[in-house]
């Protein structure tokens, strides 16, 4: 049995990138790009206006009011053929191009309004006051995104502001996941004495699909050792294999000795966290392999802990999806000192602080109990008491955040 720090430090060293692929750029979010991205043209490609008003000469506004002679307007989307003289204004949109001669832009609340073939300015403005000036946010040639940046709606628009439509970002990896078990059933199946529904499956293929992977699921495979080692090697095709079930020290446990002969090299088997101790890891050819407990809780942790973090590195992605926060703990907190404990929370905030509420389950088969928090609290190995008051660890987001 090991550290949880050790066993993340050997999932992260396994986990390697994939190659990368070209996607249309609406495609890419929540993937890392595998190429910068460079600007084709100046943003703006030209000067103009930021708000609705008047174009105009500021050397002509130094002694306001003024009126001056309209001699245009200017829509956005228009380029003016026309030049402001001395003396003259246009009217002009909000994202217009400026035209020949005018300098700045006065908003039209300052000034007597559109109608008419003068306008009176009530305020001076400075030159370039509610202008935009050409290349101000971006040049041509310019890197605007870089290797490995992280796609989401802002970079998307960015993409489309600077000529991409489609983008080459790194692979997201295809995930294929079994269950084991001789008493679990189909979801659509009433289960019979004994028996029960196979949840899993479900729970880690919507976990994978949030962590950006692609989910393969292969189904119930029965406690036999050729049905394993069968359902082993095709799951082996894939980037990274999940095993749910058949990982602790029981009889009919039989994923270790199954993947030990399909030629997998187990790294770790059991961390010293609960839920989670019988966590299994392995890889082959680059195919990282997970032997996960079959209790849902403790797939779901071990999941959150150890295979999103692999998922993420594979995307070219920052490891850690998952926010490390300090709160203050409500109530004395006992366990074992045996392990790290990972244990469903609620999170409040209360006058500045960040009040945690540790919440009881039944164990880790009570997804129920689980889903009830918005936290995880980490109770560290070596530590048998936590008393209330104290400054404690949680970790938020995804599945655990309102």
């Amino acid at each position: 049995m090991i550290p949880e720090e050790q066993a993340i430090e050997i999932v992260l060293s396994a986990a390697q990138r994939l190659d990368s692929e070209e996607v249309p750029a609406g495609d890419a979010a929540g993937r890392a790009l595998a190429e910068a991205v460079v600007s084709d043209i100046d943003m703006p490609p030209f000067h103009k206006a930021a708000m609705d008003g008047f174009a105009v000469r500021s050397e002509d506004l130094l002694h306001s009011p003024a009126t001056l002679r309209v001699v245009g307007e200017i829509p956005a989307g228009v380029f003016p053929e026309f030049s402001v003289g001395p003396g003259e204004a246009a009217r002009i949109m909000t994202g217009a191009p400026m035209p020949e001669g005018a300098d700045a832009v006065q908003m039209v609340e300052k000034t007597s309004g559109y109608d008419g073939s003068t306008v009176e300015i009530y305020k001076s403005v400075a030159p370039r006051e509610h202008v935009c000036l050409k290349g101000e946010d971006l040049t041509a040639g310019q890197e605007v995104l870089a290797t490995g940046r992280a796609v989401g709606p802002a970079e998307i628009g960015i993409l489309a502001s600077v000529g991409h439509s489609s983008v080459r970002v790194y692979r997201a990896p295809e995930v294929a996941i079994f269950a084991t078990g001789d008493e679990l059933v189909a979801p659509e199946e009433r289960p019979k004495r004994g028996h029960i529904r196979n949840s899993n499956s479900s729970i880690l293929s919507a976990l994978v699909r949030a962590a950006g992977g692609r989910p393969r699921e292969m189904g119930i495979v029965r406690d036999e050792i050729d049905s394993l080692r069968q359902a082993g090697r095709e799951g082996l095709t894939a980037n990274m294999l999940l095993v749910s079930g058949g990982v602790s020290a029981g009889q009919y446990d039989l994923v270790a000795q199954v993947l030990d002969s399909l030629g997998v090299r187990i790294l770790f088997h059991r961390v010293a966290i609960k839920p989670g101790k019988p966590l299994l890891f392995g890889a082959k050819n680059g195919t990282l392999i997970f032997g996960l407990p079959g209790n849902p809780v403790s797939g779901l942790v071990t999941f959150r802990l150890f295979v999103e973090p692999a998922i993420r590195t594979m995307m070219g992605l920052r490891s850690a999806s998952m926010t490390r926060l300090a709160g203050i703990l409500d109530e004395d907190l006992q366990k074992k000192p045996d392990r790290t404990w990972y244990m469903p929370a609620r999170i409040r905030s209360q006058d500045g602080e960040l009040r945690v509420k540790v919440l009881d389950t039944h164990g880790s088969a009570d997804l129920g109990g689980f889903a009830l928090g918005n936290a995880m609290l980490v109770a560290p190995r070596k530590v048998s008491l936590i008393p209330a008051g104290s400054e404690v660890t949680i970790l938020v987001g995804g599945d655990f955040a309102d």
